[in-house]
């Protein structure tokens, strides 16, 4: 094209071209899940995709990159417009190659997955057939020299078929979002280190589990709060993996978490 057009905050971060979330749209909401919550938090980076289920999802955790078929003013579907506006309106980016009132049409649709793939440090495919929007962009990746990682499926299950395809081709199989990581180290990428705080309102609580396993009614002890409050403190900490609770009922910590950033 002669030129891209865009619609962004001015400010979106310079290294934001990391993951493209292909194929969320089609895939089983708990992978969905699992991969775009973890990654996102492990690699807390702008999103580049083209499905709008993916968009919705994705604005939860990062900022958005939107590359779409048509012009600005012709947005499809149309209920795709409102998500548009969340999207600039978070700090995110929509990308055209096509003049602003252009309409979409069926070629464009595989014909922009090459942005998509332009983007991305890493594409990865979740599921996809072996004829889907998908592949194209995973097979434009490689073309363009990127990483590309596939989740491997069933033999004989044609939705995973494409992605099982990928991996014979040379795509990186990976079962965790961890193995992301681990691809992009082995690939020459640096990250730093930086481990997740705890929100300061629950840090009271937080550093009375550090020093060792305590029980509710020992927390509420000790803490100047009711045991109902306590218990909802415990209940946010453990949703966001901070804590665990044994067999015995008291609480200790998970682990250190972690979020990285490239160096």
């Amino acid at each position: 094209p002669l030129a891209y057009l865009y619609n962004s905050n001015p400010f979106l971060p310079n290294k934001c071209s990391i993951l493209s979330g292909v194929s969320f749209a089609m895939s089983p909401i708990v992978r969905i899940k699992y991969f775009s919550s973890t990654l996102r938090e492990l690699l807390p980076t702008p999103s580049i995709s083209a499905a709008g289920n993916g968009h919705k999802r994705s604005l939860k955790f990062s900022l958005v990159i939107s590359v779409i078929a048509s012009g600005f003013y012709n947005i499809y579907p149309k209920e795709n417009i409102k998500l548009a506006k969340e999207i600039i309106d978070n700090g995110g980016l929509i990308i055209s190659e096509w003049e602003p009132n252009a309409q979409n049409t069926v070629y464009r649709f595989p014909q922009r997955n090459r942005i998509i793939s332009g983007l991305s440090i890493a594409t990865i495919v979740i599921e996809s057939k072996m004829k889907s929007g998908s592949n194209i962009t995973a097979y434009n990746a490689m073309k363009q020299g990127r990483i590309v990682f596939a989740l491997p499926g069933d033999l004989g299950v044609a939705r995973s078929e494409g992605t099982n395809c990928l991996i014979k081709d040379g795509a990186y199989p990976v079962s965790t979002p961890l193995d992301v990581l681990d691809v992009l180290k082995f690939e020459g990428y640096e990250f730093e280190e930086n481990k997740i705080k705890v929100d300061e309102q629950f840090k009271d609580v937080y550093d009375l589990i550090e020093t060792k396993p305590i029980s509710v009614f020992e927390l509420s002890r000790k803490i100047n709060k009711t045991i109902p409050e306590i218990v909802e403190i415990l209940f946010l900490l453990e949703l966001d993996g901070f804590i665990k609770k044994d067999k015995d009922m008291y609480y200790k910590v998970e682990s250190n978490k972690k979020h990285y950033t490239f160096v």
